[in-house]
C-alpha cells in the first residue's frame, strides 16, 4: 500500500508540476496521508521515504539542473510535514478502528442484551410456571403448609393449612404468626422455628398444640428470607400408637399373669422360642420342647391328630384348634384346648404363630355331668310316657319299677298301695328277676318293710280317695342314693302318683259314663219337645191374636166409613188412635214371631258381601221413603263369614233405626264400616243418653217417644240375638243430638 501510494503520488506530482508550481509536494503528501490512514504510521513513513527518493532519482524529474540547497530544504520540509501527516493519518486510522471496534462491541453488547432479555423473560415465564406448579402441588398435598418471611409474616397458606388452622387464607396472609397464634409464643414451635432461621438447617419434630387440641408432626425448611413449614395432624395416629403400646404392655402383663399356656412358633410351625408357661405345665425343658419336641408331652393316643391338624393349619395359614391330653410333671394327663392363629406381615406372609393352651378339665367334667343329666332326663321322659300310657295298675308298677331300678342302679324297687279298707298290695322288681313283676299282699302296710339292705329309700305317694302309697328302694352299694338318685326317684314317684290318680279317675268316669249319657239323651229329648211345644204355641198365639185384631181393624174401618161424618173431631181422633193401636199390636205379634224364629232357625255360615248387603238395604229404605235426603256411605270390600239371611235382618234393623232417627235432620248421614275388627253403623241423628244404654237391647224398651219415632222396641233385641248366635258382641256409643254408633262382631268371622 505504501509503495503503491508513493508511485501514484510521485507520478501525479510530475504530471501536475506545470499547474502546481511551487506546491510540488502537495500531491505526494496526499499519498502519505492515504498510506498512514490505511497502513499506519509505518506505511506513511515508507511512502514519505519513497517520495523523497523519487524526487531525486526519477529521470523525468522536471528539474533540469542538479539538486540545490533549496531542493534539500524542500525535501526536509516535505519530510517533516510527511512525518506529521503520517502520525496524524495513523492516529486517525487508530481512532477509526477504535470507533469501529467500539461500534462492533456496542452492537455485540446490544445483541447480548437482547439475548439476555429474552432469556430473562423465558426464565421469568419458567419461574412463574414453576411457581404455579409448586402452588398446585402444595394445594393438592395432604399435608398442611404455610410460608413465612423473615419478619414472621404469612406469605402463603395452602388449602389444608387453612382447614387445620381454622383461619381463612386471606385473613392470614400479611399477618405475623405470633399475632394470629399468640399461644405459640414461648412454645416448642417458636423454639424450632427460630432455630431453623439461625442455623439454616431443616428440623422435624412432633408437638401437641393445646389451643387446637391436636398433636402435629412438623417439618420446617429454610427458604430465602424466611421459612417453609409443612405439618399434619397426627393426633389419631399418636393415640393409636399409644393405645397399641398400652395394649402391648397389657398383653405382656397378661401373658405373664395368665393361667393359660402361651407359646409362639416360627412361620413354618416349629418351636424356636422358649415358653416358660409350657415348661411349668409339662416339666419339659426348652431343649425337649424345641421343634416338634412338644409332641412328646401329649398323650400317645392324641399325638397323631394334634400334629395332623397343626400341619394342615400351617399349610393353609388358617386358625388352629384341637383338644388333646398333656402329661403333667407328676405323670397325670390334663385335657387342654389348643388354639393358634398366624401373625401376618404387611405383605400377607406369615411372620409367626401365636397360640394358647387352656385347661378344660372343668369343662370336660361339666360336659360329662350334662351328658349324664341329659341321659337321665331322657330316661325320665321315657318313664313318664310309659307310665302315662299304662292302663292298669300292674302296667304302671312294672314300667315305673323296672325303669327306675335300671336308672338308679338299686337292687330292688317296690310300689306299695294301701286301699281305704287297709287292703295292701305290693309290686316288686329285683335284680334277681329284672323282667318279673312280683305281687304280694301283706296284711298291712306296717308289715311290708323293704328287705334288709345297707341302703334304702322310701318316698310317700300323694294319693286321694283315702288311699296311701309309697315307693321303696334298697341297695347294697354305699352312697347309692345320692342327691341325684333321690331327685330322680322323687320325680318318678310324682309321676306314679299322677298315673294312679288317672287310673282311679278313669275307672270312676267309666262308672258314670253310662248314666251321664242316658241323662244327656233324656235332656235332649225334653228340650226338643219343649222347642216343638214353643213353636206350636207361637203359631197358636199368632193365629189366635191376629184373628181378633183383624176383626177389630175391619169393624173400625166400617165405622169410619159409615158414621165418620156424624162424629166430632175428637171422636174421629179416638177412632184413628184405636186403629193405630191395633196396627201396633199386629206389628208386635210379627216382631215376636220373628224373634222366636231367630232362636230356633239353624245357623248357616257362608262368605257374605257385607258392603253389597248394606247397600241393598239402603236402596230399599230410599225406595220406601224417596222424599228423605240421606247420604249413606258404605266402605267397599267388607266381607264376613256369617249367615246371610240373619245378617240381612240385622242390617235392616240397624240401618232402619239410623234412617228413622235422622228424620229431623235436613240431610241425614249414615256410615257403614269396620274398625278394630268390629263392623259399625253410625248416624248423626237424635242419639241418646248412655246412662240408659243397658235398657237399649231389651225387648219393648224404648228411649224415645213413640209419637216422634214410631217402633215396637224389638229391633235392637233382634240384632243382639243375631250377633250372639254368631258368637259375637254388640255395643254402642252415643250422645244426645250427636248421633249413635252401633258396633258388632261376628265371632270367628275375619
Amino acid at each position: 500500500m505504501a509503495v503503491l501510494a508513493a508511485l501514484v503520488s510521485t507520478g501525479l506530482a510530475a504530471l501536475l508540476e506545470p499547474w502546481v508550481g511551487g506546491h510540488f509536494f502537495v500531491v505526494p503528501l496526499s499519498g502519505v496521508i492515504l498510506s498512514a490512514l490505511y497502513g499506519g504510521i509505518g506505511a506513511g513513513l515508507t511512502t514519505t521515504v519513497l517520495n523523497i527518493a523519487g524526487f531525486v532519482l526519477l529521470p523525468y524529474f522536471p528539474v533540469t539542473h542538479p539538486p540545490v540547497t533549496e531542493d534539500f530544504l524542500r525535501a526536509g520540509v516535505f519530510l517533516a510535514v510527511a512525518v506529521l501527516l503520517s502520525w496524524v493519518g495513523a492516529a486517525l486510522r487508530d481512532s477509526y478502528r477504535r470507533n469501529e471496534q467500539a461500534r462492533l462491541e456496542a452492537e455485540h453488547a446490544r445483541s447480548e442484551v437482547e439475548r439476555t432479555s429474552a432469556a430473562r423473560s423465558a426464565a421469568e415465564e419458567a419461574r412463574r410456571g414453576a411457581d404455579a406448579r409448586l402452588i398446585e402441588v402444595l394445594e393438592r398435598m395432604s399435608d398442611a403448609s404455610f410460608t413465612l418471611d423473615a419478619d414472621w409474616r404469612f406469605l402463603y397458606v395452602n388449602r389444608e393449612g387453612e382447614r387445620v388452622l381454622a383461619h381463612r387464607r386471606e385473613s392470614l396472609v400479611g399477618q405475623r404468626l405470633w399475632d394470629v397464634f399468640p399461644e405459640a409464643v414461648g412454645s416448642a414451635f417458636e423454639r424450632f422455628y427460630r432455630q431453623v432461621l439461625e442455623t439454616q438447617q431443616p428440623v422435624e419434630f412432633v408437638e401437641f398444640y393445646a389451643p387446637l387440641q391436636a398433636c402435629f408432626e412438623v417439618r420446617v425448611f429454610p427458604v430465602q428470607d424466611g421459612l417453609s413449614v409443612f405439618f399434619r395432624d397426627v393426633t389419631e395416629s399418636r393415640r393409636a400408637q399409644q393405645s397399641l403400646r398400652q395394649s402391648e404392655a397389657r398383653f405382656r402383663s397378661l401373658v405373664l399373669a395368665i393361667a393359660q399356656v402361651v407359646w409362639t412358633t416360627s412361620a413354618t410351625g416349629l418351636i424356636e422360642e422358649d415358653s416358660a408357661s409350657w415348661r411349668a405345665f409339662t416339666g419339659q425343658t426348652y431343649e425337649e420342647m424345641k421343634g416338634y419336641g412338644w409332641l412328646d408331652a401329649l398323650h400317645p393316643d392324641d399325638r397323631a391328630q394334634a400334629v395332623a391338624v397343626w400341619k394342615e393349619a400351617v399349610a393353609r395359614r388358617s386358625p388352629y384348634e384341637v383338644e388333646y391330653r398333656v402329661r403333667r410333671p407328676d405323670g397325670t394327663y390334663t385335657p387342654l384346648l389348643a388354639r393358634a392363629a398366624p401373625v401376618l406381615n404387611a405383605d400377607g406372609s406369615v411372620r409367626e404363630w401365636m397360640g394358647t393352651n387352656v385347661d378344660i378339665t372343668a369343662r370336660k367334667r361339666s360336659e360329662a355331668q350334662l351328658r349324664e343329666y341329659a341321659e337321665r332326663l331322657e330316661a325320665l321322659h321315657a318313664i313318664d310316657r310309659a307310665i302315662l300310657q299304662a292302663v292298669s295298675l300292674q302296667d304302671v308298677a312294672r314300667t315305673a319299677l323296672s325303669s327306675l331300678r335300671r336308672l338308679i342302679g338299686c337292687e330292688e324297687a317296690s310300689l306299695l298301695i294301701a286301699e281305704p279298707g287297709e287292703e295292701v298290695s305290693r309290686w316288686t322288681v329285683s335284680a334277681e328277676a329284672p323282667d318279673t313283676l312280683r305281687h304280694e299282699r301283706p296284711r298291712s302296710a306296717s308289715e311290708a318293710p323293704p328287705r334288709e339292705r345297707p341302703q334304702w329309700l322310701e318316698l310317700p305317694l300323694t294319693l286321694r280317695g283315702g288311699r296311701r302309697g309309697a315307693l321303696q328302694l334298697s341297695s347294697t352299694r354305699e352312697g347309692g342314693f345320692n342327691g341325684m338318685a333321690t331327685q330322680v326317684a322323687e320325680e318318678v314317684a310324682a309321676q306314679v302318683a299322677i298315673a294312679l290318680e288317672q287310673g282311679r279317675l278313669r275307672r270312676e268316669l267309666e262308672l258314670h259314663a253310662g248314666s251321664l249319657e242316658a241323662q244327656v239323651t233324656a235332656r235332649t229329648t225334653e228340650l226338643q219337645e219343649a222347642n216343638a211345644q214353643l213353636e206350636a204355641f207361637s203359631y197358636s198365639v199368632s193365629h189366635d191374636l191376629r184373628a181378633p185384631l183383624r176383626g177389630i181393624d175391619g169393624f173400625l174401618r166400617l165405622v169410619e166409613e159409615d158414621v165418620a161424618g156424624a162424629l166430632s173431631e175428637r171422636g174421629r181422633g179416638y177412632l184413628a188412635r184405636v186403629r193405630a193401636a191395633a196396627g201396633r199390636m199386629g206389628q208386635l205379634i210379627d216382631d215376636l214371631l220373628k224373634l222366636s224364629r231367630l232362636s230356633r232357625a239353624p245357623l248357616e255360615r257362608g262368605d257374605v258381601d257385607v258392603s253389597g248387603l248394606a247397600a241393598s238395604v239402603a236402596d230399599e229404605l230410599r225406595a220406601r221413603d224417596p222424599t228423605r235426603a240421606v247420604e249413606v256411605s258404605i266402605r267397599p270390600g267388607l266381607r264376613a263369614r256369617a249367615d246371610n239371611r240373619l245378617l240381612r235382618v240385622a242390617f235392616e234393623n240397624l240401618l232402619g233405626n239410623a234412617w228413622k232417627f235422622t228424620g229431623r235432620r235436613e240431610t241425614g248421614h249414615i256410615q257403614v264400616g269396620k274398625a278394630d275388627g268390629a263392623f259399625f253403623v253410625r248416624d248423626d241423628g237424635a242419639g241418646f243418653d248412655m246412662a240408659y244404654s243397658d235398657k237399649l237391647f231389651a225387648p219393648f224398651q224404648r228411649l224415645h217417644d213413640a209419637t216422634a219415632y214410631p217402633g215396637t222396641g224389638i229391633g235392637l233385641a233382634t240384632v243382639q240375638r243375631i250377633v250372639r248366635r254368631h258368637g259375637g258382641r254388640l255395643w254402642t256409643e252415643a250422645a244426645v243430638d250427636q248421633g249413635a254408633t252401633f258396633y258388632f262382631t261376628l265371632g270367628d268371622s275375619p
